[in-house]
């Protein structure tokens, strides 16, 4: 049987051609190594994207808990992280809003409370003023 009817038939001999054996297993290795590290940098990029801006809102919300109310996330995209961070600001803004009445609310319940003791205070008088 000649070299090319074995070839056809898929027997194979140790007549390689004048190539090492090696030449094809290498290639497959380089490629399968290169496969690797593109891998890695697309993992590396994608994880960096999503991360990133979970990390810079973390540190926002840092920053408020320790007394910087007047922060806001700064994440202007239109994905999942964007519209987290586009609640938060809202949620912050109804925070101030309700803290500002309730500081309305005090100082309005305090001049009641001092009127009314003024009031008092005028009726006393006038109940018990020597004559």
């Amino acid at each position: 049987m000649a070299a090319a009817d074995r070839r056809q038939a898929g027997i194979c001999n140790r007549d390689t051609g004048g190539r090492k054996p090696e030449s094809s297993f290498s290639k497959l290795g380089f490629i399968a190594l290169s496969m690797g590290a593109l891998m890695s940098v697309l993992y590396f990029y994608v994880t960096r994207s999503l991360t990133s801006p979970l990390e810079r809102l973390m540190q926002t919300i840092s920053k408020i808990r320790a007394g910087a109310t007047e922060l806001r996330a700064d994440y202007q995209a239109n994905d999942e992280i964007g519209m987290l961070a586009m609640e938060f600001n809202n949620m912050l803004d109804e925070v101030e809003a309700l803290i500002g009445q309730q500081y309305e609310d005090k100082v309005l319940l305090n001049k009641a409370e001092y009127k009314a003791l003024q009031a008092q205070s005028g009726y006393a008088e006038i109940r018990y003023s020597p004559g």
